[in-house]
C-alpha cells in the first residue's frame, strides 16, 4: 500500500479529489477533467465537428494558466476549476493532436 499511496501520491490528495459515498477517485479533479474532455472530444471528432486550431490552442491554456498561478503564487484552486480546467485541456488537446495528424496526413499524400 506504501508503494500504492507513493506513486499516486498527488491524485490521493484528499482535497484534490472527488468523494462518493465516502469513497476517493483515484485520480485528482484535474485529470478526471481531462479525461472527460479527452472523451467527448474523441466522440465529437468522429462525428466530424471540429474545432478550428487556434481555438484549441486557447483551450490549452486554461490549464496551463491556472496550474501556473498555482505554483507561482499562494493562490490554491478549488475542485470546481480544476475539472473544468482540466476538461478544456483535454478537449483541446484531442483538437490540436486532431488537426496535426491530419495535417500530416495530407502531407504525405
Amino acid at each position: 500500500m506504501i508503494i500504492f499511496r507513493k506513486y499516486w501520491g498527488y491524485h490521493q490528495l484528499p482535497s484534490r479529489s472527488f468523494f462518493i459515498c465516502s469513497y476517493q477517485f483515484l485520480l485528482c479533479a484535474r485529470c478526471m477533467g481531462i479525461l472527460l474532455g479527452e472523451l467527448i472530444a474523441i466522440i465529437m471528432a468522429a462525428d466530424n465537428i471540429i474545432f478550428p486550431f487556434r481555438y484549441n490552442l486557447w483551450l490549452l491554456m486554461s490549464m496551463v494558466m491556472d496550474g501556473s498561478i498555482q505554483l507561482i503564487t499562494s493562490y490554491e484552486s478549488n475542485n470546481i476549476k480544476r475539472i473544468i480546467s482540466g476538461f478544456l485541456f483535454g478537449f483541446g488537446i484531442v483538437g490540436v493532436l486532431f488537426e496535426l495528424i491530419v495535417r500530416m496526413w495530407k502531407y504525405v499524400l
